[in-house]
C-alpha cells in the first residue's frame, strides 16, 4: 500500500507544478536541453555547451522570461512560468547582446510576457504544455530525436538602421544629427537585396518632411553586386542609397532616434517604384486562424519569398523580416539590428484558449519581382486540410504557365477537393487532376472555362494537379479547398443520414440535430487536430458549448456506431 501511495504521489506531482514560477536553475536546464535537442536534430552530433550569461526579461515588475546565452554562439529564451509553452525563441548560431536587444524583439517579448501574465488566471493548464516542460527538464535521448521540417533562413544580410546605413538619410535641422533609416526601410531593403531586384526603379516620388524630400527612382541603378552582408568601405554607399530610397517610397517620418511609417504602404511602394509583382498584399493576423496564418507564411518561405512581418505595442510599431521556419511553431526573424538576436521565435498563442497577443501583427506577403514565375516545380502540400490557388493571387494568371502540385498528407485514407471559384480560358488553359502522385496516374478530371467543377474525390491518399496555360488570354484562375478522410473502414453513408447544425457561423455554442442516434461529436482544426470531443448517448439532438478557440473554419465530425459525417463550420 505504501508503494502504491508513492506511485500515486509521483504521478500527481507534475500536475501540481503547473502554473508555478520557473527558477533560474530550471530555466537554464531547459535551455541547455532544448539547445542540445535541436542541435542534435540539425547537425547529428552533441554540442559542447558552455553557459555565458543569463538575464531575466521583466514585465510589469515580474520576471517573464529567462534569456540564456552560450559562449559558442546561440541562445534560448525560456518562459518564467511553467503554465505556458516553455521555449519562446532560440538560435543555434547567432549572437545576442542581452544589454542591447533589438527594439522589435523587445516589443515581441513584451507581447509574449503580457500573454504569460494574462493566461495564469484565465485558463486551465494544458497536458501538452506540461509534458513539454517535463521533456526538456531532462537530457534528450538521441533515440527519441525526430527529423524536422526546416526552411531558410533565406536572407544572409545583417543590416541595421544607424551609421553607415543612414548615410543618405536627412539631417535634423536643429541638432544637425542624421536620422536613422527606420525599421520598415531596413526590412524592405534586405528583402530587395535578397532578390537583387530591380535593376533600376520607376518614376519620381517626394514628400515634405522638414524640407522637401525627393527621389528619382527611374534614373537610379541599384548596385546589387557591391552590397555585402555587412557593410564595409566599398559597400556602405550602395546599401545606404537603397535604404534611403526604400524610406522615401513609403513616406518615412524621419527622426534621429526613431523613423516610422506604415507597413501597409509597402505593397504600393514595391509595385509602383520598384516593379514588384501586383500580387503583393498586406494582411492582418487577426483575420486568420492560427493554422491558416502559419500555412500562408510557410508557403511564402517555401516559394523562397521572405516576408516583411510587423507588430505593434505600447512603444509603437516595428517591422522585421520573416525568412524561415523550423518545426510547425517557430518562424525565423531577422530583426534588422545588424544580426543581433536573429533566430527562431514561437509565434502562436502560448496556451490554447488563452489571451492572444497576436492581434496586432501583420505581414506583407507575395513579395517577388514582376517577371518571376509565381509557381515552382515540386510543390508538395502536406497539410490534411487547407486552401490553395493557381498561384497568381489576386491577379490574372500568366500565359505559358506550367504549374503542378502534389497533395500528400500523412496517415489519411483519401482526399476531397472543392472549388471555391473557377475561371480559365475555355479549352485552352486547363487544370488536370490525377488520382495519384504524378501525371501518369488515372485522370479524375480536366477542367477549363467558367463552370465550377464541384467536388472531386480521390481513391487514395494523394492527388496530383497540373495547370497549363497557352500563349494568349488570361483569367482569374481558381481556388481549391481540400479535406482529408482520416478514418479507415468507415461504412458508406446512406442518403437518409443527415445532420443539421445551428447556428453556423458559431459563436459560443451550437446545436446538432441528427437523423440517426449520435454517439460522439468532435471539432477538428484544419491540421486535423481534435480541439473538442464530447460523448453522446445515442441522442438525435445535442447542444455543444464551444471553448475559446481562434476564429476560422473547423470540421465538425458526428459519429454513430456505424457511420461518420463530417461537415464544415465557422467559428466567430
Amino acid at each position: 500500500m505504501k508503494n502504491l501511495k508513492v506511485i500515486v504521489l509521483i504521478l500527481l506531482f507534475p500536475l501540481t507544478m503547473m502554473g508555478l514560477p520557473v527558477s533560474k536553475k530550471v530555466a537554464v536546464n531547459v535551455a541547455e536541453n532544448f539547445y542540445t535537442h535541436q542541435f542534435q536534430r540539425m547537425y547529428k552530433y552533441t554540442p559542447d555547451l558552455e553557459l555565458s550569461e543569463v538575464k531575466t526579461f521583466d514585465y510589469e515588475g515580474t520576471i517573464a522570461l529567462y534569456m540564456v546565452k552560450f559562449n559558442a554562439k546561440g541562445f534560448v529564451i525560456v518562459a518564467a512560468d511553467d503554465y505556458v509553452f516553455p521555449v519562446i525563441g532560440y538560435s543555434l548560431d547567432e549572437n545576442i547582446d542581452l544589454n542591447n536587444l533589438p527594439p522589435a524583439m523587445i516589443e515581441w517579448c513584451n507581447g509574449i510576457s503580457d500573454q504569460i501574465l494574462n493566461v495564469q488566471t484565465k485558463v486551465s493548464f494544458s497536458m501538452t504544455v506540461n509534458s513539454l516542460w517535463e521533456y526538456f527538464c531532462r537530457v534528450p535521448d538521441e533515440k527519441e530525436l525526430k527529423d524536422f521540417k526546416s526552411q531558410g533562413p533565406l536572407i544572409t544580410t545583417k543590416w541595421g538602421q544607424g551609421n553607415p546605413y543612414n548615410l543618405y538619410c536627412p539631417v535634423m535641422p536643429v541638432s544637425n544629427q542624421r536620422c536613422i533609416t527606420g525599421c520598415v526601410a531596413t526590412a524592405m531593403g534586405q528583402v530587395m537585396k535578397y532578390h537583387n531586384y530591380p535593376e533600376h526603379g520607376t518614376g519620381i516620388h517626394g514628400f515634405y518632411w522638414t524640407d522637401s524630400v525627393n527621389v528619382n527612382f527611374g534614373t537610379t541603378f541599384y548596385r546589387w553586386s557591391e552590397m555585402t552582408n555587412t557593410p564595409n568601405q566599398t559597400s556602405k554607399d550602395a546599401i545606404a542609397e537603397l535604404l534611403y530610397h526604400c524610406g522615401v517610397s513609403v513616406d518615412m517620418n524621419y527622426g534621429v532616434f526613431e523613423s516610422g511609417t506604415f507597413s501597409a504602404w509597402v505593397p504600393n511602394a514595391l509595385q509602383k517604384y520598384f516593379n514588384y509583382h501586383p500580387s503583393i498584399r498586406h494582411i492582418y493576423r487577426d483575420q486568420y486562424q492560427d493554422t491558416t496564418w502559419a500555412v500562408l507564411i510557410r508557403d511564402n518561405i517555401d516559394m523562397m519569398r521572405p516576408v516583411i512581418y510587423s507588430g505593434s505595442g505600447a512603444q509603437g510599431g516595428h517591422a522585421w523580416v520573416c525568412d524561415g521556419y523550423q518545426d510547425s511553431c517557430f518562424f525565423h526573424f531577422n530583426w534588422g539590428w545588424e544580426g543581433s538576436a536573429n533566430g527562431y521565435y514561437y509565434y502562436n498563442s502560448l496556451v490554447a484558449g488563452g489571451y492572444d497577443f497576436t492581434n496586432s501583427q501583420s505581414a506583407v506577403v507575395n513579395i517577388f519581382p514582376y517577371y518571376d514565375a509565381y509557381c515552382r516545380e515540386g510543390r508538395v502540400l502536406t497539410e490534411r486540410f487547407r486552401s490553395f490557388d493557381d498561384g497568381s493571387g489576386t491577379s490574372y494568371y500568366w500565359n505559358n504557365s506550367n504549374c503542378n502540385w502534389l497533395i500528400q498528407p500523412d496517415s489519411i485514407e483519401s482526399l476531397v477537393l472543392y472549388f471555391n471559384y473557377f475561371d480559365t480560358e475555355n479549352q485552352k488553359d486547363i487544370l488536370t487532376v490525377y488520382d495519384g502522385d504524378n501525371d501518369q496516374a488515372p485522370i479524375l478530371g480536366q477542367f477549363s472555362g467558367s463552370q465550377n467543377p464541384g467536388q472531386i474525390s480521390t481513391t487514395g491518399p494523394v492527388a496530383y494537379l497540373k495547370f497549363e496555360t497557352d500563349e494568349q488570354n488570361q483569367c482569374q484562375g481558381w481556388e481549391i479547398d481540400y479535406y482529408s478522410n482520416l478514418y479507415q473502414s468507415v461504412k458508406q453513408i446512406s442518403p437518409e443520414l443527415k445532420i443539421c447544425v445551428y447556428p453556423n457561423p458559431v459563436l459560443d455554442h451550437l446545436s446538432v440535430y441528427g437523423s440517426f442516434p449520435m454517439t460522439w461529436v468532435e471539432i477538428l482544426d484544419l491540421t486535423g487536430k481534435t480541439v473538442l470531443s464530447q460523448k453522446l448517448n445515442n441522442q438525435s439532438q445535442a447542444t455543444i458549448e464551444i471553448p475559446r478557440l481562434s476564429q476560422g473554419i473547423y470540421l465538425l465530425k458526428v459519429s454513430s456506431d456505424d457511420n461518420i459525417i463530417v461537415t464544415k463550420i465557422e467559428l466567430r
